[in-house]
């Protein structure tokens, strides 16, 4: 069988298939919206859901309130606020139970106990000592959960401290 295109079936085929890759971009499940691709990254930054039943603007305007929140607790960006703090922006921190003991003082380990530690508590840990650092020693430390030279330093000069 020999297929016959003329330019009556060739704008046939054309059409259609225009016509679902239109329906596909336009799909809401689509991922590909190139539209929001700068949206979803300050989303992203700051914490923020879009709230496709609220207006852009008012949407907007509540991520800016994320941002302020973040900026004031003195992080540059959600995920620096995640690891300083051990919670996302927005959730509630979860509260260890208090212990009905106290402990003996423990002696200083000369080496931070989750310096290798890859995982989400190891981060976690590594970013509270980072703020602490900051806040009480007036460290300039990024909080971002790695341990790094920078923070390895900060450590050593706290030790030092301890020790005088």
């Amino acid at each position: 069988m020999k297929l016959e295109l003329n330019e009556n079936t060739l704008n046939l085929y054309l059409t259609e298939a225009i016509r679902q890759e239109l329906n596909e971009m336009m799909d809401e499940d689509t991922w590909w919206k190139p539209w929001t691709w700068g949206r979803d990254a300050n989303n992203r930054k700051w914490n923020y859901h879009w709230d496709d039943s609220k207006s852009a603007a008012e949407n907007k305007r509540l991520r800016d309130v994320n941002k302020a929140n973040i900026r004031a607790a003195g992080y540059n960006n959600a995920e620096e606020y995640e690891a300083g703090t051990g919670h996302r922006y927005g959730e509630e921190p979860v509260e260890d139970e208090p212990e009905t003991q106290q402990e003996a003082p423990q002696e200083i380990p000369s080496e931070y106990p989750y310096k290798n530690d890859r995982t989400v508590t190891g981060k976690y840990k590594t970013g509270q000592f980072q703020t602490w650092f900051n806040q009480n020693m007036g460290g300039r430390l990024v909080v971002d959960g790695i341990w790094g030279p920078r923070t390895e330093a900060a450590y050593q000069q706290w030790l030092n401290s301890n020790s005088n």
